[in-house]
């Protein structure tokens, strides 16, 4: 029963800077959703546990002061949220991002990873074929649409691992960014860019890249983009007008590229940390005098299956989760059931 619940902490932060209550906001947090277990239940102190936040691109310097901080997930909750994980026995802890490794100095991100003992390596800056063998795990996508198989950046998706994925409450051209497109991230060079670059980026990589698409995938998006514009998905007949973003066909290749990653993720929890909140276009501007602005939401979303924890997250955020065919389509390839928040526990 409780994989269909999405749960709603509450947090009590009065500023975004007020950096000891949002890491003790995590720790508390952690503490609370995990417990020791005896018997052989549970997941054993050697698992792997495998850490996503959102730490996209903010260290560009012209990046408003007010919204840089709502661009990623916040340090000091990702920080007091793996320590009160840790608390509970386990000592093996990953951080990975594919997204702009030369900022994690500039945010802080390596030296936390340093003084706490967690392993935050750069394997997004190079390709598949000159990483170690051990540093990309490759999973066959069964009825993608658009990949055939997908390298991650280990040790995500490998054996004997738990993945707690830490989203950020924020707008970007996708809607709201939440848990499931956080996923995107934890794949390897080349192989994440589901929303950079034209809808037909791939034909531009390196042929090593070729053999992991299927050779017909503009065609069957092409297909599957008119189809859901006659079905009626909201604001699929938008034309390419700006491209390389947006237009219903942007958005079809990005939600198959992503539900193709997400049929071969299993995750143990997925979470969208929204201590406070951006509202902007993922990057620092946006709507207030061409900024982003953030707001004190002081709430943190989780649950166990990310599609509710997205259609709960977007409700929050003020929009109708209908009104984005993630979430139809979703249900069309059989990753979600559910649309309607007023079904989610």
């Amino acid at each position: 029963v409780y994989k269909r619940q999405v749960f709603i902490n509450l947090t009590s932060v009065n500023e975004k800077t007020d950096a000891k209550p949002i890491h003790d906001a995590g720790y508390k947090l952690a503490d609370e959703m995990f417990v020791k277990t005896t018997g052989g239940k549970g997941y054993a102190n050697s698992t792997k546990v495998n850490t996503k936040p959102n730490w996209t691109c903010s260290g560009r310097r012209n990046i408003d002061p007010e919204s840089r901080l709502g661009i990623t997930t916040d340090l000091n909750f990702v920080e007091g949220y793996m320590k009160g994980v840790k608390n509970t026995g386990p000592q093996n802890f990953f951080l990975r991002e594919c997204a702009c490794p030369q900022t994690w100095e500039i945010n802080g991100f390596s030296e936390m990873a340093r003084r706490n003992n967690f392993d935050l390596t750069n394997l997004s800056s190079k390709d598949f074929w000159d990483l170690g063998e051990d540093d990309i795990i490759f999973k066959e996508v069964e009825n993608g649409v658009v990949f055939k198989k997908i390298g991650f950046m280990a040790p995500m998706n490998e054996p004997d691992t738990f993945l707690i994925n830490i989203a950020k409450f924020k707008t970007h051209q996708m809607g709201v960014t939440g848990a499931i497109k956080n996923l995107q991230g934890i794949c390897g060079r080349k192989f994440h860019m589901f929303c950079g670059g034209h809808f037909d980026i791939f034909r531009t990589y390196d042929k090593r890249y070729h053999p992991f698409f299927h050779a017909d995938y503009m065609d069957r998006i092409k297909e599957l983009h008119q189809r859901h514009m006659e079905e009626g998905i909201p604001r699929w007949d938008t034309l390419m007008d700006r491209p390389p973003h947006g237009g219903g066909a942007f958005m079809e290749q990005w939600v198959q590229r992503m539900i193709d990653s997400y049929s071969v993720t299993p995750t143990g929890i997925n979470m969208v940390e929204g201590i406070y909140g951006l509202d902007g276009n993922g990057f620092g501007s946006g709507p207030h005098d061409g900024r982003g602005k953030t707001y004190m939401s002081n709430n943190v979303i989780f649950g166990q299956d990310a599609f509710r924890v997205d259609i709960i997250t977007h409700w929050l955020a003020g929009h109708e989760p209908g009104n984005f065919g993630l979430f139809h389509i979703g249900i069309e390839r059989g990753v979600s059931d559910v649309l309607d928040p007023h079904d989610i526990p």
